[in-house]
């Protein structure tokens, strides 16, 4: 069953790209999701590392077995499961369709290539996080779509970074970006993020400076939080990875300094984006759970890389190297469902109750 529906979806993605007509490439974009949505709302609850907890809180929280620490708007989305049908596996399928909901919304927007924007968002990262981490998966796709409103009405997305927090706190960090329009991205601007990066590598090859910075920042954040915080940082290993983002990070600055005057302001603002969440990334790689702060601005990269592939690589050459990632993804993923590694298998049929 995986087989076919991951088949379905690359065809899908592959079509979109083939045909001229934007209303049809949407309807193709939105089909995707929602076999994306079917494909993560109806995993069993020992796949994904969270999915367990996301059982158990929806009992704690319908049954009032102990007091259950969760944001506003995601505890009312388990009150709507409960009044649906009375069984986790809703509360899991309907964290999936929000999700997914706005994502498709930002990929139509966004992206300027449906197929390779779909490979980098399955083989990469974005879309198995919401299997594991559910109410940020949430927050980051409404994130997305926030940026979306950002140019026609700051006060949307405001609005909208507000109801992200209703899923996961943690979105508020992106409440200062309502001004990243008002920014010119000028070549001083530019120059900026070029010696941010470089400060942002001293931070990969010193991991104890991390430390330094969040006790410095005691007198903002409790020292419990802090403590907290400090406690999974680890020495990681500079991996491929990190080097990658580095590369792609030059490309961005690239793409940015020769091709601004032909770009969308749309298309300028992923590129930022994605590489503010890189300087994220280097800054707080050492640091499990706050490096997930990252992610919300890092997941623009599914946006901004097809569209660095497509300025720096022309006509055919945008054509191979569209279809070589495109084909590296698609194997990638037949490998891991033939040694059964997907994180997919098995389903559950519990969000279907009604049939």
């Amino acid at each position: 069953m995986t087989y076919f529906i991951y088949s379905f979806l690359y065809i899908f993605g592959g079509l979109s790209s083939l045909f001229s007509n934007t209303r049809i490439r949407k309807i193709l974009c939105y089909m995707s999701f929602v076999i994306l949505a079917l494909v993560c709302g109806m995993r069993d609850v020992d796949v994904g590392t969270d999915t367990y907890s996301y059982h158990r809180w929806f009992r704690f929280i319908t049954e009032g077995r102990g007091e259950v620490r969760s944001e506003p708007i995601y505890l009312a989305l388990n009150w709507l499961a409960y009044y649906i049908y009375n069984a986790p596996e809703v509360i899991v399928f309907l964290a999936a369709a929000v999700t997914m909901l706005f994502y498709s919304f930002s990929f139509s927007y966004f992206s300027v290539s449906y197929a390779l924007s779909f490979s980098i968002f399955l083989g990469q990262f974005g879309y198995f996080f919401s299997f594991n981490g559910v109410r940020q998966g949430i927050a980051v796709a409404i994130i997305t779509f926030a940026f979306r409103c950002l140019y026609y009405n700051r006060l949307a997305y405001v609005a909208l970074v507000f109801f992200a927090a209703g899923f996961h706190v943690t979105a508020l960090v992106m409440l200062p970006f309502v001004f990243i329009n008002a920014f010119r991205f000028d070549n001083k601007f530019l120059f900026f993020l070029i010696i941010s990066w470089s400060v942002s590598i001293l931070f990969l090859v010193y991991p104890p400076l991390i430390r330094t910075l969040l006790s410095s920042l005691s007198f903002l954040i409790s020292d419990g939080f802090v403590s907290y915080i400090l406690s999974s940082a680890e020495y990681n290993s500079i991996t491929l990875r990190i080097v990658l983002n580095q590369l792609f990070f030059l490309g961005g600055v690239l793409v940015m300094y020769r091709y601004r005057a032909k770009l969308r302001d749309r298309d300028q603002l992923v590129i930022i984006l994605s590489l503010i969440g890189i300087l994220l990334f280097n800054i707080l790689n050492q640091v499990d759970f706050a490096s997930r702060l990252a992610y919300y601005p890092y997941i623009f990269v599914v946006f901004s890389l097809p569209l660095i592939i497509n300025c720096l690589f022309l006509g055919y050459q945008r054509v191979l190297v569209t279809f070589l990632f495109y084909t590296f993804w698609f194997f990638n993923f037949l490998k891991a469902i033939a040694i059964n590694t997907n994180g997919v298998n098995p389903y559950s049929l519990a969000p279907f109750w009604f049939f």
